[in-house]
Formats: structure tokens, C-alpha cells, sequence
């Protein structure tokens, strides 16, 4: 009964409509791809905050992360699976036991990092487009990744179509291989590191100021912009 009730007054088209959609979430499916809605928990409200906590716990914190985890479950053994989202689940600690079971479950074959201003409504998200395969991942399974986010918009995604031409000419493919990650602590999903630095810092089971020279340090990347001192704030200054 709930579940009739939320399904008629949920979707914008009649309640058999949305059962109809919901049975094509029951099956598999060799390919599945998405760009799915990017919401942080923050800003559910409290029915999806609940159903999200209990359907998805290990990535509750953005609804695009539980697209993820439900991708896994709708596609075929050996299937592709295709995303577009921020790539906040790639690193982020409170991602860090999806990410430990999703690398053993499946093998990310292809990513591309945009970069900000990908979308016109989420420009500050840094986005990345990632190709994987539902298989068992074997130790020596290489990540081809590419940098896009020096390219305008447009010639971004014109790069991406043609994957087998200027993608390769224009831009230089870092491989890496995917049982580093899960060696590091939190499972970070790191392809544009050097497979010399994640091999350093999986061994020494340290942080990478251990095993090289931190060039920067903490750096907003445009300090000039968003940093302030104190008496340049007004709520802060006195007569």
C-alpha cells in the first residue's frame, strides 16, 4: 500500500507508469548507463534520507553514489556499466567501505576527469565519466585515465566521442594499476597518481608526505580569491 501511495505520488505519470518502471529495475542488463541526480543527503528530505540509510548505507551521503551501488545490481555478469558524477566517491573517507567492496567486485576500465563547469547546474562539482565492467578485478587490471579539465565544455565532450581518435592524440593516458588502491588506507581511487608513489605509500603503509616532497600545502588554489585577514572582514573589524 505505501509503496502504491509513493509511486502515484511520486511520479509525474500514472501509478501503472511507475510500476512499469520499477519492474525494469528488477531485471539485468548487459549495458546501463546514467548520469544520475546529484543530491547530498543534506538536501533529501526525510523519507529518501530514510530509504537511502537502509537500501544504500555505504553511500547514503549523495544520492548519486546509491545510483551507483544500484547500477551494480542491475547489470549482467561481465556487463559495462557508464557514469557521469562528481567524483567526490572516488576519495572521499565517507565512501571509503563502498569503495573497498565495489574495486573487488568490479573492474573500472576507463576514466575521464572534466573537471568544474561540466554541467551548467552543478559548475563548481568537480565531474568525472567513468566506464567499468562487472567482473571479478584481477591484480594487474589497469585504469586508462585522461585530463580534460583544461578543454572548454564543448571540446570536452567533443573529445569524448571520438575515444579512439583525438583522445589519444590531444591528451596523455595515465594507466594504472587497480589493486593499488586497495592496498592504501580508505581505498582511494587514484588514477592520475604515478604507479611508483601508490606502490611507496602502499608499502611503507604511510602518508604520501612520507615518501615524497609536498610541493604545496593546504591551498584553496586561489588564495588571492577566496582568502582574507581578519581585517578585511567587516563583522569582524571595531570602530
Amino acid at each position: 500500500g505505501q509503496t502504491w501511495s509513493r509511486c502515484r505520488a511520486e511520479t509525474s505519470t500514472g501509478p501503472v507508469e511507475g510500476l512499469e518502471r520499477l519492474e525494469r529495475l528488477r531485471g539485468r542488463y548487459d549495458i546501463v548507463v546514467t548520469n544520475p541526480p546529484y543530491l547530498s543527503n543534506r538536501q533529501m528530505g526525510d523519507w529518501l534520507v530514510s530509504f537511502v540509510s537502509n537500501a544504500y548505507p555505504s553511500t547514503a551521503e549523495d544520492l548519486y553514489a546509491c545510483f551507483i551501488a544500484k547500477m551494480e545490481e542491475i547489470t549482467a555478469a561481465r556487463g559495462i556499466m557508464g557514469f557521469v558524477t562528481p567524483q567526490g566517491w572516488m576519495t572521499l573517507r565517507s565512501f571509503a567501505r563502498f569503495r573497498s567492496s565495489w574495486l573487488r567486485r568490479n573492474r573500472l576500465c576507463c576514466h575521464a576527469a572534466l573537471g568544474q563547469h561540466s554541467f551548467p547546474d552543478a559548475e563548481l562539482l568537480f565531474i568525472g565519466a567513468s566506464i567499468s565492467q562487472r567482473c571479478t578485478r584481477r591484480d594487474d587490471d589497469l585504469i586508462t585515465a585522461f585530463k580534460l579539465d583544461g578543454q572548454t565544455r564543448v571540446e570536452r565532450f567533443a573529445t569524448l566521442e571520438n575515444l579512439s581518435g583525438a583522445l589519444t592524440k590531444k591528451t596523455q593516458p595515465r594507466r594504472t594499476t587497480q589493486g593499488l588502491f586497495l592496498e592504501l588506507d580508505g581505498s582511494p581511487i587514484l588514477p592520475f597518481a604515478s604507479q611508483r608513489l601508490l606502490a611507496a605509500v602502499a608499502e611503507k603503509k604511510a602518508t604520501i608526505g612520507a615518501v615524497a616532497r609536498v610541493v604545496s600545502g593546504i591551498d584553496s588554489g586561489e588564495n588571492a580569491r577566496y582568502v582574507r585577514f581578519a581585517w578585511e572582514i567587516p563583522s569582524l573589524c571595531t570602530d
